[in-house]
């Protein structure tokens, strides 16, 4: 419900981390990632679920070598 939430606020797309609990979703501009949070959030908090939200940046500069041995 969480995912549908988010994606009906305007998140382009998203998955699980991992094999979870986390997830996350793709949005095209800040606005939007907020308000995708915020229908989330509002979700968990409905179930009772404690949670813990992040907005911010992918980076775009791609893979690169940070350090070598």
């Amino acid at each position: 419900d969480a995912r549908q939430r988010a994606l009906a606020a305007g998140a382009l797309g998203g998955g699980i981390s991992g094999s979870g609990p986390s997830i996350f979703m793709l949005n095209k501009d800040k606005a939007t990632a907020h308000a995708a949070a915020e229908a989330m959030g509002h979700v968990y908090q409905k179930m009772g679920i404690e949670y813990h939200l992040h907005v911010g940046p992918i980076a775009s500069a791609g893979a690169r070598v940070v350090a070598t041995t």
